[in-house]
């Protein structure tokens, strides 16, 4: 495993506990994101979900009888949620990254569910994961992306936070949406202060 995903995968392993805590605006686009599941679940029988965490979508998905595979880069999401679903049969738990997923076969499930941090999270490989989840879709996908207008100000006031200016990480998210840690020498300040993200992509609507 390349260096930075090993990095990647300590991260999302020590955030694990607290993956499903309703901060901020989490409790709305989680309701919001099930709006759209539930709107797209006829004639689904298969599904995959990237990124799936500790269970959130993946879980309750398997109670309600549909075959359910769960994919996350973190063992210890997984282990979360299969403590959570102990008693139920139709779901399998993958880890893998989300960027290369070529043990799978194209098309091999019915809906295809990447619901944010898979893609934002992976940085500069984000349209590789994108493409993974559409690949591997016969029927529908659903994904969701960070966006762009939510992340400036976040980033200004990681840079604020760390520095008390404009950092050029803040520039770079303007232009371009992008973030990674070694970018420019000033984002090892936003990294050991504020964020410590590695990685990260924002989208604009187009």
């Amino acid at each position: 495993m390349a260096h930075e995903l090993i990095e990647e995968k300590k991260w999302w392993d020590n955030i694990a506990h607290s993956e499903e805590n309703d901060i901020d605006d989490e409790y709305l686009n989680r309701r919001l994101r099930w709006r759209e599941i539930e709107r797209h679940l006829d004639g689904v029988n298969t599904i995959l979900d990237i990124g799936a965490g500790t269970g959130a979508f993946s879980i309750p998905l398997a109670k309600k009888g549909y075959k359910v595979t769960h994919i996350d880069l973190s063992s210890k999401m997984i282990d979360y949620a299969k403590e959570k679903a102990k008693d139920i049969h139709d779901i399998e738990f993958i880890e893998a990254s989300g960027h290369k997923l070529n043990f799978l076969n194209d098309k091999s499930f019915d809906l295809v569910l990447n619901l944010d941090g898979a893609i934002s999270f992976s940085g500069n490989k984000a349209n590789e994961v994108i493409s993974e989840t559409c690949r591997l879709a016969s029927k529908k996908v659903i994904l969701s992306v960070s966006n762009k207008a939510c992340m400036i100000p976040t980033w200004i006031k990681y840079s604020l936070k760390a520095s008390n200016k404009l950092l050029p990480a803040v520039h770079e998210m303007i232009k371009n949406g992008y973030w990674h840690k070694d970018q420019f020498p000033e984002n090892e300040i936003i990294y050991k202060n504020t964020c410590n993200i590695i990685s990260f992509k924002s989208f604009t609507i187009e």
